[in-house]
């Protein structure tokens, strides 16, 4: 019922000032279209073990400038870490539940948001934790969590070309898309062959997907297919790992 909104996940935490330290800033810009982000940490168990992380998005920037990062350099601000005005928030819209599988949802609702702001302020002294560690039921080996996916990283891409459609914009599009092909790794899956027209759509090719070198052995003994499991899977092992690790501390 507020004048403000703030996101918030089960698993994550606000520091007590958080929202605070954010109104203090807002008082002081000149539009009440703006959106506030603020620094966010990542942790297992304990938030006093949380890393902060800074990366292109953490500072000031206008909508477009901030969706050019996001897409070139591939960076993210957790949800948590947003505060949003509510007017700027209807005018976004409903959160899209057709893309809820896609692993994107929360990035095609933050372009959507960001595309109707004056400003994305930065606060990095409001503070916020990430929980990280936790795996979740997303499956993109799914041909529906696939077309969701395609949905989700067009939906995003063209909230930035209706602000500027230019070569700068569609190359940042363009990278955008690359980084999640590799999720699309079967020539026979229809959400591909809409990538790679999308991709055209967008003035260039989209590089076929490549296993890392560490997992070229396994695709030269045991096949391509449980490589690319290995590639999927290994990382959350590790991830796992480093949690029960920082449990036992």
């Amino acid at each position: 019922q507020g004048d403000f909104i703030q996101w918030l996940d089960s698993d994550d935490i606000l520091d007590r000032d958080k929202i605070g330290t954010q109104m203090k800033v807002y008082q002081d810009v000149d539009s009440s279209k703006t959106f506030l982000t603020s620094s966010f940490g990542t942790f297992f168990h304990n938030i006093k073990r949380a890393k902060f992380e800074k990366n292109s998005l953490w500072q000031d920037l206008t909508p477009i400038d901030w969706m050019l990062n996001k897409f070139t350099d591939n960076v993210w601000i957790n949800p948590t870490a947003w505060l949003v005005e509510r007017s700027l928030t209807e005018k976004g819209g409903k959160w899209e539940e057709k893309i809820a599988r896609s692993g994107d949802d929360d990035g095609e609702y933050m372009c959507r948001i960001i595309k109707n702001a004056d400003l994305v302020k930065f606060v990095g002294e409001a503070k916020c934790y990430y929980r990280i560690g936790n795996f979740g039921s997303l499956n993109w080996n799914s041909r529906k969590a696939l077309e969701e996916l395609y949905l989700s990283l067009r939906l995003s891409t063209e909230h930035l070309r209706a602000i500027e459609d230019s070569e700068r914009t569609r190359y940042a599009c363009l990278n955008y898309i690359q980084v999640w092909f590799d999720y699309f790794d079967d020539p026979g899956e229809p959400a591909r062959k809409k990538m790679q027209e999308y991709a055209r759509e967008l003035g260039g090719e989209l590089v076929e997907p490549r296993l890392k070198a560490k997992y070229i052995p396994f695709q030269l003994i045991l096949g391509k297919k449980f490589a690319r499991k290995m590639h999927n899977f290994l990382p959350k092992i590790k991830l796992r790992i480093s949690s029960k690790l920082e449990a036992w501390q």
